[in-house]
C-alpha cells in the first residue's frame, strides 16, 4: 500500500568534497525544509569507507554512490522515508549516471 506523505524536496548539491562539517550544516538545512533525497556530486572520495569515515548525515541512509577521488556521487534517502530500488549505476565518458525508482 502506498501513503501520499505530501509535498517533499529533493536536494542536488555540488558539494566540492564531503566533509563533516559540509554535512552537518546539511543536516540543519535538509531538517528545515524537509528534503527527503538528497544527491550530492564531486564527494571526492576513494570508496564507501572514505566516504563514511568523511561525512555522516543524520537521519539519512546512503542508497547510492559512485567514487572517484577527482569526481563522485553519493544518494542519500530520509531513513524509512520510502522504499526505492537502485535502478543502474554506471561512469561513461566521466559521466557520472545513478537512477534510483522511489516509492512513496
Amino acid at each position: 500500500m502506498n501513503v501520499y506523505i505530501g509535498p517533499q524536496l529533493i536536494l542536488q548539491l555540488n558539494i566540492e568534497g564531503i566533509s563533516q562539517a559540509k554535512c552537518d550544516y546539511l543536516t540543519r538545512l535538509v531538517n528545515d525544509f524537509n528534503v527527503y533525497l538528497i544527491l550530492l556530486q564531486e564527494t571526492h572520495t576513494k570508496d564507501e569507507d572514505d566516504l563514511y569515515r568523511r561525512g555522516f548525515i543524520h537521519g539519512f541512509e546512503l542508497i547510492s554512490a559512485i567514487h572517484d577521488k577527482r569526481y563522485g556521487t553519493a544518494i542519500y534517502i530520509k531513513s524509512l522515508q520510502a522504499e526505492y530500488e537502485i535502478l543502474f549505476e554506471e561512469v561513461v565518458n566521466d559521466i557520472f549516471l545513478s537512477a534510483v525508482l522511489v516509492a512513496g
